[in-house]
């Protein structure tokens, strides 16, 4: 074998050797049945959050800090953060229809920097599915269609998401100690024929109380014939979560629909720059796409003050 193959061979079993240890440490901790997850939910949906981001084996690369607005019309975060954006759908090249002719020359998403893409969910799906109990993993799947940051359809496949509860545990990170938060474990896979194979495994902790303070997270998977993998943890820094008003715990759970990504960096070791999703809560037989006045379909946003908090009684 050439010196550069084993390099690279080597490379790569060394990312894998850290998921793995750092998987063996997780499961080394005890874990404590827990049944209803909406409370911890309930804290993810609305609020801003800054994590120290760390590549987990890499001590000789410095954290970066990394933000995360959301609410229930969707979540933008890290360097797509500060951008407009119109709702995600508006940018794509999307098949014409009876009542929606195609569009020669929709708006240009703004996602320059990075590897950057857009993708459409047929089927929305819920990262976090509320109905979730100890002991009975919620799988779903869905069409999906990736496009390029011009909108332009490029490959279509499948989405898959498995979740489920792992246990309770305390958590210690730079915001401080919280007790019994939520340990849950969700992996989605990729597949994109002659494209791309991902699979995107997550280790989450959950706050009542803030929502999201931990999180371990690990892509691996094949572009074409290049193998990559990479492996981040998210601790959390700061946190602003309003206190949940009187109809918090009535409003449908958010799915995931349209989404916009940008990749800081991408072969060999993945890195998530920025993401920005729409959020749907139409039932999952009905329609996705909102009517014209929807507040989903609103002209621009540029972060979490563009969001009418205040309709959701948050």
């Amino acid at each position: 074998m050439r010196p550069l193959g084993l390099i690279v061979l080597l490379s790569l079993a060394g990312c894998g050797g850290r998921w793995r240890s750092a998987i063996k440490a997780v499961q080394s901790q005890p874990a404590v049945q827990e049944s209803g997850i909406e409370p911890y939910l309930r804290a993810t949906r609305v609020g801003r959050w800054t994590y120290e981001c760390r590549e987990v084996g890499r001590g000789d690369i410095a954290p970066r800090t990394y933000v995360r607005e959301a609410n229930l019309l969707g979540t933008m975060e890290g360097k797509l953060l500060g951008r407009e954006f119109l709702p995600i759908e508006q940018y794509l090249r999307l098949p014409p229809t009876a009542t929606a002719p195609a569009e020669a020359n929709p708006p240009q998403a703004p996602l320059k920097g990075g590897t950057a893409f857009m993708f459409e969910l047929t089927e929305p799906i819920d990262p976090y599915p509320p109905e979730l109990a100890a002991g009975q993993p919620i799988t779903s799947t869905s069409p999906i269609r990736y496009y390029d940051y011009d909108g332009r359809l490029l490959s279509q496949g499948t989405l898959t998401r498995t979740a489920q509860i792992e246990g309770v545990e305390e958590v210690e990170c730079p915001a401080g100690r919280f007790p019994d938060c939520l340990r849950l474990r969700v992996d989605f896979t990729l597949h994109l024929p002659w494209l791309i194979r991902l699979d995107w495994s997550s280790y989450l902790w959950l706050s009542t109380q803030v929502g999201e303070v931990r999180r371990l997270e690990h892509m691996s998977g094949w572009f074409w014939i290049l193998w990559f993998s990479g492996t981040h943890e998210y601790l959390l820094v700061s946190s602003e979560v309003p206190a949940a008003g009187p109809g918090a715990g009535r409003t449908p759970p958010p799915r995931w629909r349209y989404g916009a990504v940008v990749l800081n960096r991408a072969i060999p070791r993945p890195q998530i720059g920025g993401l920005v999703v729409d959020f749907t809560t139409s039932p999952a037989s009905a329609p996705a796409t909102a009517p014209p006045d929807s507040p989903a379909t609103a002209p621009v946003r540029q972060g979490l003050g563009t969001f009418p908090v205040h309709a959701f009684g948050l």
